[in-house]
């Protein structure tokens, strides 16, 4: 067997080889077009193009509740919605930014309550009085109506003068301890200064 195949391959080789027989062999017989193409290094021609492929459908996405519909012809598929990955960990403290500007004033308030009154203060020292000074006024037998009245002034020691004024003079008396007097004004009235410096009307 193995005889009789290196037989027929010889015999082949030598047809291929033989002056110019190869390529005659070559161009008569198509089933040995490869064998020969190996020796003689001749390129082999390009088939006939092949029948266009029908045209791919048009795909379209639509949004949908959780995620997407991808849509082609008659078939559609569902891609879902990732979840959302897990919080990263906080940044760093940003630097202090620099001071706004002051706001405008705002509009005053409503005036508050009157405070409570506060307590009365501490009465002051007496005034050390002259003995002059003037300490009572005394009108005898009260206000004459119309006319102007003579009057007894009482000093801080104790005395009495008697002041009157008529049409633009004026009198001015020392009036004694235990004395009885008459008034010189229209009045006419009486009274008494007794011996301890009381004033009466008698």
């Amino acid at each position: 067997m193995k005889l009789l195949l290196f037989t027929s391959t010889t015999l082949l080789l030598l047809q291929l080889t033989s002056c110019g027989a190869g390529h005659k062999v070559c161009n008569d017989n198509d089933n040995v077009n490869m064998a020969c193409n190996t020796f003689f290094g001749e390129d082999v021609e390009n088939g006939e193009d092949g029948v266009d492929g029908q045209d791919g459908e048009l795909c379209t996405v639509k949004e949908v509740t959780n995620g997407s519909l991808i849509i082609c012809g008659s078939n559609n598929v569902f891609i879902a919605d990732g979840t959302n990955g897990s919080n990263g960990s906080d940044g760093a403290d940003g630097s202090n930014g620099s001071d706004g500007i002051d706001g405008s004033d705002g509009v005053d308030g409503n005036d508050g309550s009157n405070g409570s009154n506060g307590s009365n203060g501490t009465d002051g020292a007496d005034a050390t009085l002259n003995p002059h000074s003037i300490t009572d006024i005394i009108d005898p037998c009260g206000d004459n109506a119309g006319r102007f009245d003579e009057v007894l002034l009482k000093t801080y020691d104790g005395r009495y003068l008697a002041y009157f004024e008529e049409k633009g003079k004026r009198f001015l008396t020392v009036l004694d301890y235990g004395q009885d007097y008459k008034t010189t004004d229209k009045q006419a009235c009486d009274f008494r200064i007794d011996a301890n410096g009381d004033f009466s009307e008698i």
